[in-house]
């Protein structure tokens, strides 16, 4: 398997930490809710394998203050709509509840979850519930679950895109929480009227205010991922360009408004033809907020899933109005995709990717350490192999658009894929740092 060696940074980076907001009221049996077959709680290796799946792709992890663990992912089940499942462990991810399968309504196909927390243990999911509508656009629709603290239950799905105009296509949610408790789920979308990226806001998960981000005709963006400051208001979202490549644009006010002049460009003016279709990510904490993208070998086709052989970091010191200081972390042979952020009590940066090997089926998702400005490191540190590099959705082995991760108490906890085998499933990782 390759290995290379990168150069560490230490970036001051966002965690999720919030108020207590109210509880929701468990779901009824209408709610598209309920409880799969119980698996073996003592395997994480085989977490998502249920009977009616062929394949579990595209993980995401959220860590609760008191360190449950809850990881979700899409499901895919023949001849009918896919479902998202749903596990917990309430110690740290070495025993596992039974699994939760969660159906988007009106039988719908379920897909890309997403997870965030607050303060109090509450943990919220969205993700996308799609179908074809006889020959015309896609029918799509963003969802809103949450699950109390004590009962680890999803409780009915809120949909935050119903407002949306007539023949809107949405896309790529995503989920965070502010400082001071707001929940905050963004998505893309398109329609003859405008491009661009919508906001959903709300204190309880229940009742949900609706904006827009950015908007124009033709504006075409992408992939908009959501961070946010672990004290206070601050929230920022990342999102591919068409024209520009990688922007951001921040809120001050936990995203009620996202002025014009709080808007920048991330990525180098010659890294445009270059940057990977997939979603930029970010971590941010006060004025200091942390971009990552993948680029690519050669310049992409036109929405074409380009696999990455690096990856740029790039630092604003000024809340993103600016960008002075970024860093390449160039692969060589290897190619990497999805790369991820996240950040250590110390506020140092951790990175996280999917790389691919030797050989295809020598893959795996590896994570660098950051431990100190302008550090030299040692190479990458793997966290789960057996892992079949794939980065089209074509390839019956491709993991999803994502994997989930966190840190805490001085250990990376991971959900990725196996899809070294004949069925892709989710597996669980926690790798401590020494």
């Amino acid at each position: 398997m390759h290995r290379f060696a990168l150069v560490s940074f230490a970036f001051l980076c966002a965690c999720h930490r919030t108020d207590a907001a109210p509880p929701t009221a468990t779901a009824p049996i209408d709610a598209a809710v309920a409880a799969a077959a119980a698996l073996d709680p003592t395997d994480p290796a085989g977490l998502s394998r249920a009977p009616d799946s062929i394949a579990e792709i595209g993980p995401s992890l959220a860590i609760t203050p008191d360190g449950t663990v809850a990881v979700a992912w899409t499901s895919k089940r023949p001849n009918k709509p896919s479902v998202i499942g749903v596990r917990l462990s309430r110690d740290s991810g070495a025993t596992w509840e039974s699994m939760q399968a969660i159906a988007a309504p009106e039988d719908r196909s379920a897909t890309d979850p997403v997870l965030a927390s607050d303060s109090s243990g509450n943990v919220y999911m969205a993700w996308l519930g799609w179908h074809e509508s006889d020959g015309g656009p896609v029918d799509s629709h963003v969802y809103v679950a949450r699950a109390d603290a004590a009962s680890g239950t999803f409780a009915a799905p809120v949909e935050v895109t119903d407002k949306m105009r007539p023949g809107t296509g949405v896309s790529r949610p995503w989920v965070a929480v502010t400082g001071s408790g707001n929940v905050l789920v963004t998505w893309a979308f398109a329609s003859p009227s405008g491009d661009g990226v919508g906001i959903a806001q709300s204190t309880d998960g229940a009742k949900w205010t609706k904006g827009v981000v950015i908007e124009r005709i033709d504006l075409h963006t992408k992939s908009p991922f959501i961070c946010t400051s672990p004290h206070g208001e601050r929230a920022w979202v990342v999102y591919l360009d068409s024209e520009a490549g990688v922007r951001v644009r921040a809120s001050d006010d936990g995203g009620l408004t996202w002025s014009p002049a709080r808007v920048a460009t991330v990525s180098a003016f010659d890294d445009r033809a270059l940057v990977a279709q997939q979603s930029p990510v970010c971590v941010g904490e006060g004025e200091e907020v942390t971009v990552a993208y993948a680029r690519s070998r050669v310049a992409n086709d036109a929405g074409a899933q380009t696999a990455a052989s690096s990856v740029v970091v790039a630092r604003s010191a000024d809340g993103g109005r600016s960008f002075d200081a970024r860093k390449t972390y160039d692969a060589g042979p290897i190619l990497v995709m999805y790369p991820q952020l996240a950040r250590e009590g110390d506020g140092s940066l951790d990175l996280a990717f999917y790389a691919s090997g030797a050989t295809p089926e020598a893959g795996a998702l590896r994570w660098v350490r950051a431990a100190e400005e302008k550090a030299v490191l040692s190479a990458s540190k793997v966290v789960r192999d057996h892992f079949r590099f794939a980065s089209t959705r074509e390839e019956s082995a491709w993991p999803g658009s994502s994997f989930g991760w966190a840190w805490r108490d001085g250990s990376l906890f991971a959900a990725s894929i196996d899809n070294s085998g004949e069925q892709p499933h989710v597996v669980f990782s926690r790798v401590s740092s020494h």
